[in-house]
């Protein structure tokens, strides 16, 4: 028997395999499970459906230094400073030249990971 455990997110949270039944059926009697051995980094539990789905693509539209298109909420990391974007577009400014990798959180979405690019200036 086995069982993968969930939150009420629908993100897996912990498998449990077992041979024994009594020990199985008092592990599970009062914990949001589903039958079977799910990877929480590739799939979820749809509570409307009531079955694991895979989880799906970000749609995110990069145009330079704009992110577009982004679920709402989320969360955008850059260089390791993270933001929080309410309005489904990000705008990253920096006085750095170069890229700067930057990961699109957001439940249940994959994550999207990608750089954004800051050309440098020439001084006047």
């Amino acid at each position: 028997m086995n069982a993968t455990f969930f939150d009420s997110s629908g993100r897996f949270t912990g498998t449990l395999s077992s041979t024994d039944e009594i020990g199985f059926a008092l592990t599970v009697q009062e914990r949001d499970y589903i039958d079977g051995l799910w990877d929480g980094e590739r799939y979820y539990y749809d509570m409307t459906a009531g079955e694991a789905m895979l989880r799906p693509t970000m749609p995110v539209e990069q145009s330079g230094r704009v992110l577009r298109g982004l679920p709402l909420p989320c969360t955008v990391t850059v260089d390791g400073a993270s933001y929080d974007v309410s309005d489904g577009i990000f705008e990253y400014e920096s006085p750095l030249a170069g890229p700067h990798p930057v990961t699109v959180a957001a439940w249940p979405y994959l994550d999207w990971k990608g750089e954004i690019v800051i050309e440098s200036h020439p001084s006047s």
